[in-house]
């Protein structure tokens, strides 16, 4: 395939020289300029990535909010049990719980819908930088500059599509105000459930491993991508036929070794690298801790409802393990900054640049407030930060108060229209609004939506400062005993704790519908008031981060004279370092490989270390783990370590070695790397891995799907 070819070097700074082997999430522009061959990488640059011809990168693909690799010519994709947990929940039910009991489709006819997952492949890419920033030369107004940015890449990126039919166009932003890159990716609509472990396989462990090391879940799956006839993508049809992929990944069965040089292509999502010390205090006062307090109430309750009936726990499973995963991450990057002095480091690194810019009357003038100006933009960030993120976690997660929100701003609307434009609005926009509540509504629970409320109301008068949030006292009452008197008074009058009779008005009489008037309604109102007026004071400040974010960098580049790699975004980058265990704390040694021993020895009865019966029978039959055992260690890898640098997003990623062959597949940090977002050490950094000797054993032993491992080409 044809590619076009990168336009100059998507970093414009200075080559990146004086970076460590085994640090970076580098973009694929960079990986001419890395000295891969004296880490230990016996392939080509050309041979990772070609623009114009076949490599490695083409066996990459971006599954959902993860990471995949196709392993065969039939369009078979590897990635991790916990990225196809959504579409398993999905296609489960009471009576077939492929959550629990797993999936396996002995035929390509019985491989089923894997909803809400499409798989993205990078096509190629292109700096569009001078495009972008000089639609905006000259706009200081902070407001004006980013959505003169954001519209020129929007436009960028609508030229695009039209040039390039089929293809899904993206401009990512690589430095704020500084870089702008246009990616060209091909989407695959019609993804199919091929095989899911067991939930005590891919999940062992559960939430209580989750984060930490020594880990033993199979944290893998397959899933299948399918086109058209005509090998154009399309929506799922009985008449599609398996993808044929440019490239696929081979596999290395003898599996990785202790030191082994490795490495890792993947969609890495956020990193906060370049942002300054007072960013991330802003994040550790106020961003990390009352997201995690909000996720934990919403979890244990959703856990209660999941005990009392097997339909909400597969309802709610999903979204648990989404609320669990970024609360203890969240934690985790708590105490790691705390732990390892982060936010002091920074300070004592500002300060000695800002001693650097003060001796030099030109750096002075040129940078001078820069670090000031940041700290004071951060600062107005966290003045405010309390209660627009309680705004935020209310409409996220009230059904009720977002419904009421959507009544409000519709009826302000119609307020402004003619009779007949009205009868427009009804007639035209009714089924676009019963669909977005459906949507809304779906796993309603009144008595749930009915608690959070509660709960969230009575926050809000513990907040001091967040003045914008009056409006709930002059709704509600001045105390949290009115504010429960309120919801206990409306709750039984609205009608936005009931679906069916909220539907059914709508339907029968949208004019009667948006003619209601309820207290709810008016709160709805006011609280769509103040998050538009937070959302447009955030957009300021932000507009100003892109013009004193990009001033740090340039400081800091000449400061150190080096360049930097750009923060992740969920565009493709390398990672290479090697197999190593580490202590997380003084005296304590993690090695890097854990194995079937480890798993029985976690054994219990209930809860998160449950073996199911089959593998408990395949651990006992050396016949069967003889196959897939290391000569050395005497027993079947289930999970290793490495020094890699990743993040979320690197979330199914293919482990790789020397010569580009699969050897695992990447699912987690140990806890002391949810740091990893903000900063990077190789002395607490470490992702983990599913060694591709437990895949082969439990897709082949377990699961009985030997044919499986005969399309990727083992066996």
């Amino acid at each position: 395939m044809n590619k076009i070819r990168l336009l100059g070097a998507v970093l414009c700074f200075m080559s990146i020289t004086s970076s460590r082997a085994d640090e970076g999430m580098y973009p694929l522009s960079q990986i001419a300029k890395l000295d891969l061959k004296r880490a230990g990488m016996r392939l080509t640059p050309e041979q990772l990535y070609n623009p114009n011809g076949v490599s490695v990168m083409d066996a990459l693909v971006r599954l959902g909010g993860c990471t995949g690799s196709f392993v065969s010519p039939e369009g078979l994709i590897i990635t991790n049990h916990h990225c196809a947990f959504g579409a398993t929940a999905a296609a489960s039910t009471v009576q077939n719980d492929y959550i629990t009991n797993g999936f396996l489709a002995k035929s390509r006819e019985k491989e089923i819908p894997a909803k809400g997952l499409t798989v993205r492949i990078t096509a190629s890419y292109v700096d569009v930088s001078d495009i972008i920033l000089n639609s905006v030369n000259g706009v200081s107004d902070p407001l004006k500059r980013i959505d003169g940015i954001k519209d020129k890449m929007r436009q960028v990126e609508r030229a695009e599509r039209e040039k390039s039919k089929g293809m899904e166009i993206e401009v990512s932003e690589m430095f704020p105000g500084r870089q702008y890159v246009m990616f060209r990716y091909k989407t695959i609509k019609d993804i199919r459930l091929v095989y899911v472990p067991q939930r005590a396989i891919g999940e062992f462990g559960g939430e209580t491993d989750n984060w930490v090391w020594p880990r033993h879940n199979g944290d893998f799956s397959f899933v299948r991508a399918y086109v058209s006839p005509d090998g154009s993508p399309s929506e799922y049809s009985e008449k599609n036929i398996p993808f044929k992929p440019l490239n696929y990944l081979r596999i290395n069965p003898e599996g990785p070794k202790e030191n082994d040089f490795i490495f890792i292509l993947g969609y890495p999502g956020r990193t906060q690298r370049h942002q300054p010390a007072s960013y991330l205090q802003y994040q550790y006062d106020n961003i990390l801790p009352y997201t995690s307090k909000v996720n934990d109430w919403l979890i244990d309750y959703m856990l209660n409802l999941g005990k009392a009936d097997k339909a909400l726990e597969i309802a709610y499973s999903s979204k648990i393990k989404s609320l669990a995963n970024v609360t203890k991450n969240y934690k985790g990057k708590v105490q790691g900054i705390s732990r390892i002095g982060l936010i002091q480091s920074k300070i004592d690194e500002e300060s000695q640049l800002q001693k650097w810019i003060n001796e030099n009357p030109e750096r002075k003038d040129k940078y001078g407030s820069t670090l000031a100006k940041l700290n004071e933009l951060y600062s107005k960030l966290s003045e405010t930060s309390k209660g627009d993120m309680w705004v935020s976690q209310f409409l996220n997660n009230s059904p009720t108060v977002y419904a009421a929100l959507t009544v409000a701003v519709t009826q302000d609307a119609l307020s402004k229209m003619s009779k007949s434009q009205k009868d427009s609005f009804y007639k035209a926009e009714t089924p676009k609004i019963l669909k977005n509540m459906a949507s809304l509504y779906s796993n309603y629970n009144p008595k749930m939506d009915y608690d959070f409320i509660k709960w969230m109301l009575n926050q809000s008068y513990e907040f001091k400062g967040q003045t914008h949030l009056d409006f709930v006292k002059n709704i509600c009452g001045k105390t949290e005993a009115d504010a429960e008197k309120w919801i206990s008074k409306n709750h039984d009058k609205s009608i936005f704790f009931n679906y069916d009779k909220l539907k059914k008005l709508l339907e029968s009489n949208p004019e009667k519908f948006f003619k209601m008037k309820e207290s709810f309604i008016d709160f709805g109102r006011d609280i769509n008031e103040i998050s538009l007026n937070s959302i447009k004071n955030r957009k300021k400040i932000e507009g100003d981060l892109t013009v004193w974010l990009p001033r740090l960098l340039d400081a800091k580049m000449e400061w150190k004279q080096s360049g930097f790699i750009p923060d992740a975004n969920a565009t493709l980058r390398l990672t290479y370092g090697y197999v190593r265990g580490y202590m997380p704390k003084d005296g304590e040694y993690h090695k890097p490989f854990t194995s079937l021993a480890g798993i029985k020895e976690k054994q219990e009865s209930s809860g998160d270390f449950i073996i199911p019966d089959i593998l408990d029978q395949m651990i006992a039959r050396k016949d069967a783990t003889a196959v897939y055992s290391d000569k050395v260690m005497g027993d079947v890898p289930v999970a290793f370590l490495y020094n890699l640098d990743t993040t979320g997003g690197n979330s199914g990623s293919p482990v790789l070695d020397a010569d580009g062959r699969l050897i695992g597949v990447n699912f987690d940090r140990a806890y002391t790397a949810t740091i990893n977002d903000f900063a990077w050490n190789e002395k607490y950094s470490r992702s983990i891995g599913v060694d591709i000797r437990y895949v082969l054993f439990i897709t082949d032993k377990v699961a009985g799907a030997n044919f499986l491992l005969k399309e990727m080409g083992v066996n």
